[in-house]
């Protein structure tokens, strides 16, 4: 927003100078020196293109707890299988996790880790890493 709002002052100073000269080019031969003195004195304020920046609030926190562990990490099957009464009666065969990190979406400005494929989570901070930043063009 910074680098828009300089910009933004930029093209309004620059366009009110062209509106300037603009007046000259049109105007009779007798205006045009003094309109012209006037365009290379022109002061243009930009002050109402200010941005007020305010603090950003502060997170309300968010309770993971629920979704701290998922399926067939240790934890997970020890709550929901292994602590169970029936468990030793009815033992489950080996977990075959749901999700790899290959399938996730790790969105803009990350790209799946290399070996995407062999990691067995769901998560930006596993599956993803910080993509390069594009080449000056």
């Amino acid at each position: 927003v910074r680098i828009a709002e300089t910009s933004r002052k930029a093209l309004y100073v620059a366009a009110s100078r062209i509106e300037c000269h603009l007046r000259v080019l049109v105007a009779s031969p007798e205006r045009q020196t003094a309109l012209l003195a006037e365009c290379l004195s022109l002061q243009v304020s930009t002050s109402h293109l200010n941005v007020t920046y305010h603090a950003a609030p502060e997170g309300s926190g968010c309770d993971t707890s629920p979704v701290a562990t998922f399926p067939c990490q240790k934890s997970w099957l020890q709550e929901q299988y292994e602590d169970e009464s029936w468990y030793k009666d009815a033992p489950t065969t080996t977990c075959m996790p749901c999700e790899v990190c290959s399938n996730f979406d790790c969105g803009q400005h990350y790209m799946l880790r290399g070996d995407a494929a062999n990691v067995e989570a769901y998560d930006r901070e596993t599956c993803c890493t910080e993509a390069p930043s594009p080449a000056p063009t």
